[in-house]
């Protein structure tokens, strides 16, 4: 990312020779040339590495244009990671990593409100918000529940002050195991996190039998 580059991390010393690198960034490419460093061009140069560069912002603007020209509503999914983020990765982007909790709520409030801007601005109907992917575990390396409500409170307020009109969801899976997402949603609830769906992964394979999205139901449920 941009963020990464301004600060120096050695992200593309991990290429090995021959390889591809890519980054997810809004400058051309003489602002790419100005920004990176010269250590990382010298590396790129010596070991044959292709550089690529991608908008994803440009990229979602791109899509939503065609949901919106065809009368649909668009979800927005932020899982605020360099990776897919599910239950079994939630790290921190590599710009993100050292920052303290107050940091992280402060870049994600401005990532949330600057992307979710540049994407209206563009013409997309943006119907829903969804702050974090499958974060029953964890977000953007926190894992205490307290910090993850801090962390959706601030994606929450970014989007408040883009659109008040755009619903927030916060997602969560494993609809399986019973009475998880009532005690999710009590967690919630006591830290005053602002939302307005509560949203679920439902896969067949992983997660059994329709009968397991009755999660309110206080009988046990068949799941095999």
């Amino acid at each position: 990312s941009e963020m990464c580059i301004r600060d120096r991390y050695k992200m593309v010393q991990d290429v090995k020779p021959g390889g591809i690198f890519m980054i997810n960034c809004q400058w051309s490419d003489e602002e790419l040339n100005q920004h990176m460093p010269a250590e990382a061009k010298q590396y790129i140069a010596k070991n044959n590495i292709q550089l690529y560069t991608i908008n994803a912002i440009d990229k979602a603007i791109e899509i939503g244009k065609l949901a919106t020209n065809a009368g649909m509503k668009v979800l927005v999914d932020f899982h605020y990671s360099d990776f897919w983020a599910d239950p079994a990765k939630q790290k921190a982007p590599k710009a993100w990593s050292s920052m303290s909790l107050t940091e992280k709520e402060t870049a994600l409030y401005n990532y949330t409100y600057d992307s979710l801007t540049a994407i209206k601005a563009a013409g997309v109907d943006v119907g829903m918000v969804q702050v974090g992917n499958e974060t029953n575990n964890g977000m953007c390396g926190e894992t205490d529940m307290t910090s993850k409500c801090a962390l959706y409170n601030k994606g929450s307020e970014a989007v408040r002050a883009v659109d008040a009109n755009i619903l927030i969801a916060l997602h969560f899976t494993n609809p399986e195991n019973a009475g998880s997402y009532a005690s999710i949603a009590e967690k919630l609830a006591a830290n005053n996190v602002d939302y307005d769906v509560f949203a679920s992964s439902y896969y067949t394979y992983w997660h059994g039998t329709m009968s397991c999205l009755l999660y309110t139901s206080p009988s046990p449920r068949d799941c095999s």
